[in-house]
């Protein structure tokens, strides 16, 4: 019961402290926002306004993609974090295949990340596509 408590004083301290700081401080200038994009290249969800500002770059709508990486990198984060831990600790029955879900883990969000013949999730090509290296 006591770490409950903890964990939720924890979060709730944490979260209130993010809000303020979002309140409280000074949005980032347009101009940086408008580097971001074009060096990020995010899905245009939220970044819409921005978005108008490079009519360069096509809008870029793949939340699912970039969703199904972000729980992948969840995997890899907790995965690699507790079996480091369990070897660590001496565990290493758990710690190796904690590990190697971590590698696998990895592997997917890399190849996710590059697929569609050296295209980024975001559209860009990189810099192996463009030079015509594999």
């Amino acid at each position: 019961m006591v770490f409950a408590k903890t964990a939720l004083i924890t979060a709730t301290g944490t979260t209130a402290s993010w809000v303020l700081a979002t309140f409280l401080t000074r949005p980032e200038p347009e101009k940086t926002l408008v580097e971001f994009y074009r060096r990020v290249h995010p899905a245009v969800y939220g970044w819409r306004r921005i978005a108008e500002k490079v009519p360069e770059l096509a809008p870029v709508r793949d939340l699912a993609a970039n969703g199904l990486i972000g729980r992948w990198g969840c995997v890899f984060v907790y995965a690699a974090l507790f079996g480091m831990g369990k070897m660590i600790f001496g565990e290493p029955h758990v710690g190796l295949p904690l590990l190697l879900i971590a590698a696998v883990s990895a592997c997917l969000i890399f190849w996710l990340s590059r697929s569609e013949g050296g295209k980024t999730l975001s559209g860009r090509t990189t810099a192996c596509h463009k030079h015509g290296e594999h």
